[in-house]
């Protein structure tokens, strides 16, 4: 008897050892799991996560949540196919997941994105209200263009109507008759 007695203490040792070592590999794995959700919403408050999940994008072809989160960045009026076919030359012979970045100035949201050691292109980044932030190519060159229309014609732009936020003066004379010196009869255009 004094044998089956220490088979059944040998056997809840065993057992009560089986229980803890269970509840450390299910509790240790909770808090990694846990840890894990924490680091990713941490990192996705960081400016780098947008460039990370930009060019994720661009690598899976998601060329339209591009497009909208482009509008949010910096808007502009570019038409979608245009915006979308000029990305794809940008980044058409480059491996997304060997881009390198740094901050191209300090302070000024904007990154340089750079592809087997040669300049790629410069994305800006803006943070959003609820403190994640959202990526956009800046395209190269000054395409501003200052355009006089009959004072209160309505303007499109690539079928987009202007709002008033794009004027610079209103009902003003027309630029080439601002030379003479009675220009009560000019033309008035906004600019």
């Amino acid at each position: 008897m004094a044998k089956t007695g220490k088979g059944i203490n040998t056997l809840l040792a065993l057992l009560v050892l089986l229980l803890v070592t269970a509840g450390c590999v299910f509790g240790g794995y909770t808090f990694v799991n846990n840890a894990k959700k924490e680091f990713a919403a941490a990192e996705a408050k960081l400016p780098e996560s947008a460039i990370s999940d930009y060019l994720l994008k661009i690598r899976n072809q998601r060329f339209d949540e591009i497009y909208e989160d482009s509008l949010v960045v910096a808007p502009h009026l570019n038409a979608k196919e245009d915006y979308i076919a000029t990305l794809k030359e940008i980044y058409a012979n480059a491996d997304t997941s060997r881009i390198e970045f740094a901050p191209a100035e300090e302070g000024d949201n904007t990154y340089t994105l750079v592809y087997n050691h040669k300049y790629l292109a410069t994305v800006k980044l803006l943070q959003a209200a609820d403190g994640t932030w959202k990526a956009s190519t800046v395209f190269a060159g000054n395409n501003d263009y200052i355009v006089e229309v009959p004072a209160g014609l309505k303007i499109t732009v690539n079928g987009i109507e202007l709002s008033s936020d794009y004027l610079l003066e209103k009902n003003v004379v027309a630029s080439n008759f601002r030379g003479l010196r009675d220009t009560t009869g000019a033309p008035k255009v906004d600019r």
